[in-house]
Formats: C-alpha cells, structure tokens, sequence
C-alpha cells in the first residue's frame, strides 16, 4: 500500500477535478479519504469543501476502463496519483505505462524504470 498524501481541501479540489486525470473511463475504488485525520470525505459535496482543511488520502486504487476487460486494470493507488499529479502540477509531467515484457526480462525493465526516476506500480 502507498504512503498516504495530505493536502489542502482548495488542492484536493483542484486535484479531483482536473480532467486531464481524470477523464471519462478513470475511476478510483475502494477509497478512504478523511478530513482532519478523522471524518470521512463526502465526495458528492465538494463544493462545500474548506479550502484550508485538511484532506488525507490514505488508499484507493485508480483504474482505466479497458476494451474487452471485464475487471478495469489498477493504473495506481489513489495516494500515488495524487502524488503524480501534484508533481506534473509542479512542472514535471507523468505519465502512466502499460508494459508487456516476457518474464526473463522483467527485472531488467523494472530496473530501467527505476533508473529513469520512475515507479514500478
């Protein structure tokens, strides 16, 4: 599980509805997201979210709708997302890669992602 994100209610704000991470198909699951550390976030209520609350992601899953899956493949948890974002938010833009490699060769890309600055998710 990836360490939780915290940030200002204005910033998650910002961060949920930025369509360029979350266009039609990208969805997130099984989420807690709390205020203050305590109270669970309503997210069909953002608009009455306090800009200098704040907002604690602590899990999720982000996932892709895919043609022909039946289950929506993981792209990332919901704390490492909001990390990605924030850095492109930053000036660094980050994309997410699906890879297909044969097994022999798999710690070998692994370890060239890694090498790259990247994160193997």
């Amino acid at each position: 599980m990836s360490a939780k994100v915290t940030m200002s209610g204005a910033e998650f704000r910002a961060f949920y509805s930025d369509p360029e991470y979350w266009p039609d198909g990208v969805w997130h699951d099984d989420e807690i997201i709390l205020l203050d550390g305590g109270e669970p976030l309503n997210l069909d209520d953002l608009e009455a979210l306090d800009a200098n609350v704040a907002v604690e992601i602590q899990c999720g899953e982000v996932r892709r709708d895919t043609e022909g899956e039946v289950i929506a493949p993981v792209i990332a948890s919901l704390p490492e997302y909001a990390r990605m974002w924030r850095k492109r938010d930053q000036g660094e833009t980050r994309v997410i890669l699906q890879v297909a490699v044969s097994e022999k060769n798999r710690e070998a890309v692994e370890e060239a992602v890694k090498t790259a600055g990247g994160a193997v998710l």
